[in-house]
Protein backbone atom coordinates (compact mmCIF):
# COMPACT_ATOMS: atom_id res chain seq x y z
CA UNK A 1 0.00 0.00 0.00
CA UNK A 2 1.69 3.27 -1.07
CA UNK A 3 2.80 5.79 1.68
CA UNK A 4 -0.42 7.59 1.56
CA UNK A 5 -1.43 9.87 4.76
CA UNK A 6 -4.51 11.13 2.78
CA UNK A 7 -6.83 10.04 0.42
CA UNK A 8 -8.97 12.26 -2.11
CA UNK A 9 -12.72 12.50 -0.49
CA UNK A 10 -14.13 15.30 -2.84
CA UNK A 11 -14.51 18.92 -3.95
CA UNK A 12 -16.41 21.58 -2.33
CA UNK A 13 -19.06 23.23 -4.61
CA UNK A 14 -20.67 26.31 -4.54
CA UNK A 15 -22.44 28.07 -1.72
CA UNK A 16 -25.85 27.48 -0.85
CA UNK A 17 -27.78 30.37 1.24
CA UNK A 18 -26.39 33.24 3.24
CA UNK A 19 -25.25 31.14 6.35
CA UNK A 20 -21.83 29.08 5.13
CA UNK A 21 -23.61 26.36 3.89
CA UNK A 22 -21.89 24.86 0.65
CA UNK A 23 -22.55 21.47 -2.00
CA UNK A 24 -19.82 18.98 -1.44
CA UNK A 25 -19.39 16.40 -4.14
CA UNK A 26 -17.80 13.02 -2.62
CA UNK A 27 -15.88 10.84 -5.24
CA UNK A 28 -17.72 8.05 -3.76
CA UNK A 29 -21.49 8.29 -3.95
CA UNK A 30 -22.33 5.76 -1.77
CA UNK A 31 -20.18 7.12 1.45
CA UNK A 32 -21.69 6.59 4.50
CA UNK A 33 -18.81 8.56 6.22
CA UNK A 34 -20.34 11.72 5.47
CA UNK A 35 -21.48 13.46 9.21
CA UNK A 36 -21.02 16.21 11.95
CA UNK A 37 -17.98 15.51 13.46
CA UNK A 38 -15.90 14.27 10.31
CA UNK A 39 -12.58 15.80 9.94
CA UNK A 40 -11.79 16.75 5.65
CA UNK A 41 -8.27 18.80 5.06
CA UNK A 42 -7.66 21.64 2.27
CA UNK A 43 -4.11 21.45 1.52
CA UNK A 44 -2.64 18.04 3.26
CA UNK A 45 0.71 17.62 3.87
CA UNK A 46 1.46 21.36 3.72
CA UNK A 47 2.25 24.58 5.46
CA UNK A 48 -1.41 25.91 4.28
CA UNK A 49 -3.43 23.06 5.26
CA UNK A 50 -6.55 23.63 6.83
CA UNK A 51 -8.93 21.28 8.96
CA UNK A 52 -12.12 21.43 7.59
CA UNK A 53 -15.42 19.58 10.51
CA UNK A 54 -18.66 19.38 9.37
CA UNK A 55 -21.20 20.54 11.81
CA UNK A 56 -24.32 19.46 9.59
CA UNK A 57 -25.31 17.46 6.53
CA UNK A 58 -28.57 18.57 6.00
CA UNK A 59 -30.21 16.95 3.30
CA UNK A 60 -28.63 15.01 -0.39
CA UNK A 61 -28.51 17.57 -3.41
CA UNK A 62 -28.62 14.24 -5.80
CA UNK A 63 -26.36 11.26 -6.25
CA UNK A 64 -22.50 12.50 -4.39
CA UNK A 65 -23.68 15.45 -3.80
CA UNK A 66 -24.39 17.22 -0.04
CA UNK A 67 -25.35 20.13 1.58
CA UNK A 68 -23.06 20.31 4.39
CA UNK A 69 -22.17 23.49 6.98
CA UNK A 70 -18.60 23.41 8.06
CA UNK A 71 -17.54 24.86 11.63
CA UNK A 72 -16.55 28.26 11.34
CA UNK A 73 -17.64 28.50 8.05
CA UNK A 74 -20.97 31.28 8.72
CA UNK A 75 -21.48 33.17 5.97
CA UNK A 76 -21.57 33.12 2.09
CA UNK A 77 -18.31 34.76 1.62
CA UNK A 78 -16.66 32.65 3.97
CA UNK A 79 -18.56 29.37 1.72
CA UNK A 80 -16.78 31.23 -1.53
CA UNK A 81 -13.62 31.27 -0.38
CA UNK A 82 -13.83 27.29 -0.22
CA UNK A 83 -15.60 26.89 -3.62
CA UNK A 84 -13.96 24.34 -6.00
CA UNK A 85 -11.65 23.32 -3.37
CA UNK A 86 -10.39 19.28 -3.05
CA UNK A 87 -10.95 18.34 0.39
CA UNK A 88 -9.01 14.95 1.35
CA UNK A 89 -9.59 12.38 4.37
CA UNK A 90 -6.73 11.28 6.20
CA UNK A 91 -6.48 7.54 5.69
CA UNK A 92 -6.98 6.87 10.29
CA UNK A 93 -10.28 7.68 9.57
CA UNK A 94 -10.88 5.24 6.61
CA UNK A 95 -12.14 1.28 8.05
CA UNK A 96 -10.13 -1.61 7.28
CA UNK A 97 -11.00 -3.22 3.90
CA UNK A 98 -12.00 -6.82 3.20
CA UNK A 99 -8.60 -8.51 1.28
CA UNK A 100 -10.96 -8.45 -2.33
CA UNK A 101 -11.42 -4.50 -2.33
CA UNK A 102 -9.15 -1.34 -2.19
CA UNK A 103 -9.13 2.28 -2.20
CA UNK A 104 -8.35 3.39 -5.76
CA UNK A 105 -5.75 5.78 -4.67
CA UNK A 106 -3.52 2.29 -3.70
CA UNK A 107 -4.10 0.24 -6.65
CA UNK A 108 -1.84 2.43 -8.82
CA UNK A 109 1.25 1.27 -10.49
CA UNK A 110 -0.08 -2.04 -9.58
CA UNK A 111 1.11 -4.85 -12.32
CA UNK A 112 -1.84 -6.47 -14.35
CA UNK A 113 -1.37 -9.82 -15.87
CA UNK A 114 -3.67 -12.22 -17.74
CA UNK A 115 -4.36 -15.72 -17.10
CA UNK A 116 -0.93 -17.08 -18.90
CA UNK A 117 1.25 -14.82 -16.60
CA UNK A 118 1.76 -12.39 -19.30
CA UNK A 119 1.92 -8.46 -18.18
CA UNK A 120 -0.79 -6.43 -19.49
CA UNK A 121 0.89 -3.13 -18.00
CA UNK A 122 0.04 -0.99 -14.95
CA UNK A 123 -2.99 0.41 -12.87
CA UNK A 124 -2.59 3.93 -14.63
CA UNK A 125 -6.69 5.14 -13.65
CA UNK A 126 -9.64 3.89 -11.96
CA UNK A 127 -12.80 5.29 -13.34
CA UNK A 128 -15.87 5.60 -10.85
CA UNK A 129 -18.68 4.15 -13.60
CA UNK A 130 -21.51 1.48 -12.77
CA UNK A 131 -18.32 -0.44 -11.31
CA UNK A 132 -14.84 0.79 -11.09
CA UNK A 133 -12.47 0.53 -14.38
CA UNK A 134 -9.05 -0.56 -14.66
CA UNK A 135 -7.48 1.78 -17.16
CA UNK A 136 -4.51 -0.40 -17.99
CA UNK A 137 -1.14 0.37 -19.49
CA UNK A 138 1.96 -0.55 -21.52
CA UNK A 139 3.44 2.33 -23.44
CA UNK A 140 2.23 0.83 -26.40
CA UNK A 141 -1.60 -0.32 -25.78
CA UNK A 142 -4.07 0.48 -23.41
CA UNK A 143 -6.89 -1.64 -21.95
CA UNK A 144 -9.94 -0.89 -19.60
CA UNK A 145 -10.85 -3.52 -17.35
CA UNK A 146 -14.19 -3.49 -15.70
CA UNK A 147 -13.78 -4.58 -11.77
CA UNK A 148 -15.86 -7.56 -11.88
CA UNK A 149 -15.25 -11.08 -10.44
CA UNK A 150 -15.34 -12.27 -14.07
CA UNK A 151 -12.40 -10.31 -14.64
CA UNK A 152 -10.60 -9.80 -11.62
CA UNK A 153 -9.47 -13.39 -10.43
CA UNK A 154 -7.03 -12.27 -7.64
CA UNK A 155 -5.34 -9.50 -6.15
CA UNK A 156 -1.79 -9.27 -4.38
CA UNK A 157 -1.58 -6.35 -2.29
CA UNK A 158 1.60 -7.29 -0.88
CA UNK A 159 3.12 -8.07 -4.41
CA UNK A 160 1.23 -5.35 -6.20
CA UNK A 161 -0.60 -7.24 -8.80
CA UNK A 162 -3.79 -8.23 -10.32
CA UNK A 163 -4.72 -11.45 -12.14
CA UNK A 164 -7.26 -11.02 -14.74
CA UNK A 165 -9.45 -12.95 -17.34
CA UNK A 166 -9.45 -11.02 -20.67
CA UNK A 167 -13.00 -10.92 -21.89
CA UNK A 168 -13.23 -12.45 -25.30
CA UNK A 169 -13.38 -9.87 -27.66
CA UNK A 170 -12.06 -7.19 -25.27
CA UNK A 171 -9.43 -5.37 -27.55
CA UNK A 172 -7.20 -3.07 -26.07
CA UNK A 173 -6.66 0.36 -27.66
CA UNK A 174 -3.53 1.56 -29.49
CA UNK A 175 -1.50 4.07 -28.00
CA UNK A 176 -0.90 6.68 -30.77
CA UNK A 177 3.60 7.05 -31.18
CA UNK A 178 5.22 9.97 -32.63
CA UNK A 179 2.96 11.87 -35.65
CA UNK A 180 4.29 11.69 -39.29
CA UNK A 181 5.08 15.30 -39.41
CA UNK A 182 7.08 14.91 -35.35
CA UNK A 183 8.97 12.08 -37.79
CA UNK A 184 10.31 14.79 -39.90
Amino acid sequence: MPNQEYLAFGVIGRPRGLNGQVYLNVFNPDTDRLEPGLTLSLEPSSDAERQLTIRSVDSTAGRGRFIVRFEGVDSRQDAEALTRRDVFLHRAALEALDSDTFYHADVLGYSVRDESGELLGEVRQVVASGHDILVVSDQKKEWMLPVVSEVITSVDHDGRCFSVVVPEGLEPHILDGPSRTEEG
